[in-house]
């Protein structure tokens, strides 16, 4: 619960000075426990810390006579800004001594059960890493958008130099390649038929360097 309670250290208080009753640390990492517990909303996570014990109380910051109500909880995560978190999360993770941040992966996914009556599910674009098995960015793909206009947007905000960025064939855009390049980084895509000529060039480029080595060895 400590080191849980230490990610939210200096991330900027959206209340207002009279509404902060509780500390900003102590109210997120309630929310992240109860989210590992399996409590998908305010009321439950709520519910849930009626039962701690007064040692896990105190762990997460509270006195062990007074704990947040739900409301609360919920207007925190509307005032909150949620770029300004990931952001904040992700300076964390990148500054581990011990993390190789080299390859990260584009992956776009629907997000299950995010459908309300005639609204359409949500999809979001991500950027997992696999050094920390979780995913660091993340963006959804607004109305009107796609996967590949919105990977632009996303990778403005990465760290990306020195990394590897993998990803399906619909991200092998001169444009997302040109900004992966920009930003320090590489890219590995696959290449099918969307892009044929290139595909190709390629193949035959492969081609001509397994006859030059087939060459260079029976000389």
């Amino acid at each position: 619960m400590c080191d849980i309670f230490s990610l939210f250290f200096g991330l900027e208080d959206p209340r207002h000075a009279s509404g902060r009753r509780y500390k900003l640390e102590s109210l997120l990492s309630l929310i992240v426990v109860g989210l590992l517990c399996g409590r998908n909303n305010m009321a439950s996570i709520w519910r849930l810390s009626q039962s701690f014990t007064t040692e896990q109380r105190l762990a997460l910051g509270f006195d062990k006579w007074r704990l947040p109500s739900h409301p609360i909880l919920t207007t925190l995560l509307q005032q909150l800004d949620a770029r300004a978190l990931e952001q904040h999360l992700c300076r964390i993770f990148y500054s581990q001594d011990d993390a190789d941040h080299a390859l990260l992966a584009l992956d776009g996914k629907t997000l299950r059960g995010s459908r309300v009556g005639t609204h359409k599910a949500m999809h979001m674009l991500s950027v997992f890493s696999q050094s920390l098995s979780a995913v660091p960015h993340s963006m959804p793909v607004a109305s009107g958008e796609n996967e590949i206009t919105t990977a632009l947007r996303l990778l403005e905000h990465c760290e990306l130099k020195g990394t590897i960025i993998t990803g399906d064939a619909i991200f092998a855009q001169q444009n997302i390649c040109r900004t992966i390049k920009n930003k320090g980084g590489d890219y590995m895509f696959a290449l099918k038929d969307n892009h044929k000529p290139v595909r190709t060039a390629i193949e035959h480029a492969l081609d001509t360097a397994d006859k030059k080595t087939e060459n260079y060895e029976d000389a």
